[in-house]
Formats: structure tokens, C-alpha cells, sequence
């Protein structure tokens, strides 16, 4: 018997699930009550991507043994990639219950908690006393993270440099590390600019050959999309309505997708595809030679320096026109990037040395707003009923800094009576509620005066704007979508633009819709506007009312331009 073991667990050391199985199967037969064997049959089983037979077996050995912290943890990871995030969780639990210093269980766990918005939970999870409870790099990344999604962002930074210096040449940590940067004020702008480029220099391969198009497939230009968020995301929301107009006799798209879950978005775009191709499980070598297959003429990335990017693919130049677009808040620091899709107002000429890529300009935004087919009427303006105003941002946690908060906290105090509702995932979270709290409250402004709330269904969200009067964009990192969401419920935005590519995503939206009177020249011009909205109910009841025919009329809602301009902006690069 014993030999029979110790074959099995070499095959499946040597990664030979089938031959592996067959040996735990024989050991069964033999002794049904084997909790090693049933352990070690459902690992096999996992291997073979028989996922729902692995929990099986793994459930009969924990049976048998419900003490083994390793089953418990196999078991977690199987029930995750399951979608089974409940009993996952469970499973997490007893892993650190039977062996708390079990610091991957942590690590899971905690990747599980963060987009439940239970935040403080995760960062527990991760550190004690302050202090990270593992130096490895994934897991002080995973707490950089975790600080960084509650908005504790210099804490964040901190943690992703320490982790930089034990690892300098992993490029998705680098990539972490400069996106927390687009949230952190402390970074100038040109500082910003520089430590992209240092990207290309520590990770791009020395020597990339030009790759020249081979136009071999008809006149019809092949555009290849690459991102990990083409679903409900963003990303996916906005590429929609543009893939329902490209014009199939012009553009033959082909999406390589990184989006492992099935949603509605996700449903809805596959179709649209020329060709879909899902490569989650191509390494970067396999994506680049996928693209060289397909003679894609134009390469976009979707994703810049976010999480799932493939940045390295496109640093070997997998094509012979790379262009990164609206995924990220600007420009790569790739060499190989050759354009940035964007428009007049986020780089004005002005602005275009902070890009390693050429600026490619839209003739209106650099991306169109359709408005969800279920979002709910106006309502009237709330302050007429209320007797104050309400002022919102539905923005995330991770954009609500001590620089917002001091122009928050002085508006406040200027508007008698007023209130702030912070509405997204994670302000629901009590570690971050106790936080934003205390730091109005060290403002001179009352606890009761913010009003928190979490992750609600998108028809609720929406609605939730029928409850305000004003919003107040965030600095320097501003709201995108969220801005086009809170025009289109009849809500003015204010917000105040800086030189960074983050910080003008409703300068954009808003000048293409014609809503400039709410754009600041600066933090004072910013307060000075609020207050002066505040203090103008008639105005704001107007606003309230033409707000959604305003922007249904604007270039920003003109989806079958759009796909024009596109078109045409991206035929213009390949003509040269």
C-alpha cells in the first residue's frame, strides 16, 4: 500500500493527475476511510478541471479528518473558482481556525473579501498591529490593495514601494504601484510622467522588432482589442454601443478577453466580435503569437497599467499600431505604445509632454455615454422638500482624500444645514465609515451631516440621485462614468481639473455636453461655484430639468458619431 502512495504522490508532484487518480483510486478500494487518498483524489480532480468532483472528494476526506488545514484550503480555493464565495469563505475560516500563520489562506481570503466592499475585514486580514503578517511580495501587494480600496492611499503607496524594493522587476506589481499613484496628490504630475517611462525601462524587452502589416486579408482594417474588462465594467459599458455601430464591411474586430465571469455585458459583446478569443490562460509569449496569427493591423490596450493588464505584449510590439485607451488615466510609458486615444480637453497641447504616446484626438470625447435603458425619471429638486441641500459624490472610496475632504468640510461649514451622501462600494464598510467620519469631524463638521451608504443594484444606485441636489467630483483622480450617470438624473457636477489625465474626465464629458458653469479654475473657484448652486434653488430646479435633454443632445450621447469618429481617427493612423 505503502508503495502505491508514494508512486501517487509523485505523479502528482510531477503534475500526472490522471496517472495520480488512478493510484488513489486503487488505495481507496483498498481502504475506503483513506482521508490522504480522498484529500489527494479531489487535487487530481481539481488538475483535470473536474472542479465539482473535487469538492466532493475533498468534503468525504474532511469527513473523515476535518482537521487538515491543507484539505480546508484546497477545498476554499476549488469552492472560489466555483463562484461559491460563501462557502469559500467558510472554508478560509477553518484553513486559519486549524493554522493561523496558514498566509495564502490570508491572502484568499482577503481577495475574497475586497469586492464585497468589506474592507477593514480584509486589511485585518492581512496585517496585525499595523504591520503586515508576511513580507512576501503577493501579499504585501494584496494589503496595498486592500489600503488603497479604503482609501487610505499613502498607506498603500507605502506598502507597494516596500514591496518594490524586494521585487524591482516584477512589472504587474510596478503597474499596481503606479496606478495607486493616479490617486495619490502628494505625486506631481511630471513625477507621475517619469515613473511611467521607468516602467519601459525596467520591463520592456531591449530589443523589439518593427512589425510591418502584412494586409493580406481584403481591404477591411483588423482592430484587436485587449483587455481583462469586457463585461460590467467601464470598460465594457462604453464599448458596447461602440461595438453595435463599427461597420463590419470597414472594421473586422477581434476582442482578446481576460474576463474570466460571465455577465450581461459580457453576453452582449461576444456576438458583436468579428472573432472573440477568451486567453485568461495564455501566457504573454502565447497572446503575443495569437495576435501575430490573426494580422491584426491596430492593437488596443484596455487596460494600461490596471489590474489584468497585458502591457507586456504590447512592449514586445505584437502589432504594427499600438493604441491604449479609456481602460487607464492616460499614457503607458511604453515605448511601443505609439498613440493615446483622447480628446482636445484631457491632453490639450499643452499637456501632450506628459505622454510618452503621440496624442490621437477625437473630434468630440474619447468615449460616448449611453444611458441605461432603466434608469429612473428626475425627480424634483430634493432641497425644495428637504429644507437643505444635499450634496453627494458616488465616486470610489479610493478618490476621497485629505485634500477633498478639507474642500468638502469648508463647504459644508459655508452651506448651513447641508449634507454629504458618499455613496459606493466599501462606505458601508465600518472601519472606513469611522474614518471618514473622524476626518470631518476634525473639520468642525457634525458626523450626522455624512451620510454613507454601500454597493446597491444599478437601478437603485441611479436612483439614489433623486435623493441629492448637487455632486461634487473628487481631486485629482475625478469621476468618469459616474459623472455621465449624474447629469443624465438631472444632478450638476462640480468639479476642478489638473494637469493629470485622471483629473479631467468631467471637464470632458461636461464640455462635450455643454455644462461648463460647473467647471472650477481652481480649489476656491470649485467652492465658490458649490456654494453659489447651493444658495440658487430656481437654478438648480432648471438644471434639474434639462439636464437629461441637454445631454441625450450632446455630442457625448451621440453613439452613432461616435463609431464615425473612431472609425475615422483609427483609418487615419493607418493611412498615415
Amino acid at each position: 500500500m505503502q508503495e502505491i502512495i508514494n508512486a501517487a504522490l509523485e505523479h502528482q508532484q510531477a503534475g500526472r493527475a490522471v496517472e495520480a487518480e488512478q493510484l488513489w483510486i486503487q488505495v481507496l478500494e483498498a481502504d475506503f476511510r483513506h482521508a490522504d487518498a480522498w484529500h489527494y483524489r479531489g487535487v487530481a480532480a481539481h488538475v483535470m478541471g473536474r472542479n465539482y468532483d473535487a469538492v466532493a472528494f475533498i468534503e468525504r476526506s474532511l469527513a473523515l479528518q476535518p482537521e487538515n488545514a491543507q484539505a480546508n484550503y484546497n477545498l476554499a480555493v476549488i469552492l472560489g473558482e466555483l463562484g461559491d464565495d460563501e462557502a469559500a469563505e467558510a472554508a478560509y475560516q477553518r484553513t486559519l481556525q486549524q493554522q493561523p500563520d496558514f498566509n495564502s489562506a490570508r491572502h484568499n481570503l482577503a481577495n475574497l473579501l475586497k469586492p464585497q466592499g468589506r474592507l477593514t475585514e480584509a486589511i485585518d486580514c492581512l496585517q496585525h498591529d499595523g504591520k503586515p503578517r508576511d513580507e512576501s511580495t503577493q501579499f504585501l501587494a494584496g494589503l496595498a490593495n486592500a489600503l488603497k480600496m479604503a482609501g487610505r492611499v499613502d498607506e498603500a503607496v507605502e506598502q507597494f514601494q516596500t514591496a518594490m524594493e524586494a521585487a524591482p522587476l516584477d512589472a504587474r506589481l510596478h503597474s499596481q504601484w503606479l496606478f495607486a499613484l493616479q490617486y495619490d496628490p502628494r505625486t506631481d504630475d511630471e513625477e507621475l510622467a517619469r515613473l511611467h517611462r521607468r516602467w519601459n525601462e525596467r520591463h520592456a524587452p531591449p530589443d523589439v522588432s518593427a512589425v510591418s502589416s502584412s494586409r493580406t486579408h481584403g481591404g477591411r482594417l483588423r482592430i484587436g482589442f485587449v483587455s481583462p474588462d469586457l463585461g460590467n465594467h467601464p470598460v465594457g459599458i462604453f464599448m458596447l454601443p461602440l461595438m453595435q455601430r463599427l461597420d463590419p464591411s470597414v472594421i473586422h474586430t477581434v476582442c482578446y478577453s481576460d474576463h474570466k465571469q460571465a455577465d450581461e455585458f459580457n453576453a452582449q459583446l461576444r456576438p458583436l466580435a468579428g472573432l472573440w478569443r477568451d486567453v485568461w490562460h495564455h501566457s504573454d509569449d502565447q497572446l503575443t503569437a495569437q495576435i501575430a496569427a490573426d494580422e491584426i493591423d491596430v492593437l488596443f490596450d484596455l487596460a494600461g497599467h490596471t489590474d489584468g493588464n497585458r502591457l507586456s505584449v504590447f512592449a514586445r510590439r505584437a502589432a504594427p499600431v499600438q493604441i491604449t485607451w479609456a481602460g487607464y488615466v492616460g499614457g503607458t510609458g511604453l515605448a511601443t505604445m505609439d498613440y493615446l486615444l483622447c480628446d482636445r480637453f484631457h491632453v490639450p497641447p499643452e499637456l501632450e509632454s506628459l505622454m510618452s504616446e503621440q496624442p490621437l484626438r477625437m473630434p468630440n470625447g474619447y468615449i460616448a455615454f449611453q444611458p441605461p435603458s432603466y434608469a429612473p425619471d428626475v425627480a424634483e429638486l430634493p432641497a425644495l422638500s428637504a429644507g437643505h441641500v444635499t450634496f453627494c459624490a458616488m465616486n470610489n472610496v479610493c478618490k476621497i482624500n485629505e485634500q477633498v475632504v478639507d474642500v468638502w468640510a469648508e463647504l459644508l461649514q459655508a452651506v448651513a444645514d447641508s449634507q454629504l451622501l458618499l455613496k459606493y462600494k466599501g462606505f458601508d464598510d465600518p472601519g472606513v465609515q469611522a474614518r471618514l467620519r473622524n476626518q470631518f469631524e476634525t473639520r468642525g463638521v457634525s458626523p450626522e451631516r455624512i451620510l454613507l451608504q454601500g454597493q446597491t443594484p444599478h437601478v437603485d444606485h441611479l436612483n439614489a440621485h433623486n435623493r441629492v441636489d448637487i455632486a461634487l467630483d473628487p481631486f485629482p483622480y475625478s469621476g468618469g462614468l459616474t459623472t455621465c450617470e449624474s447629469l443624465w438624473m438631472g444632478v450638476p457636477v462640480v468639479t476642478c481639473p489638473a494637469a493629470r489625465f485622471a483629473s479631467r474626465h468631467s471637464l470632458s464629458h461636461m464640455s462635450n455636453a455643454g455644462q461648463t458653469e460647473t467647471i472650477a479654475r481652481d480649489r476656491d473657484d470649485y467652492i465658490r461655484i458649490a456654494i453659489e448652486l447651493a444658495r440658487d434653488l430656481p437654478r438648480l430646479q432648471r438644471l434639474r430639468q434639462s439636464l437629461r435633454s441637454q445631454l441625450s443632445a450632446s455630442p457625448l450621447c451621440d453613439l452613432d458619431q461616435f463609431a464615425v469618429d473612431f472609425t475615422e481617427t483609427v483609418l487615419s493612423v493607418v493611412r498615415g
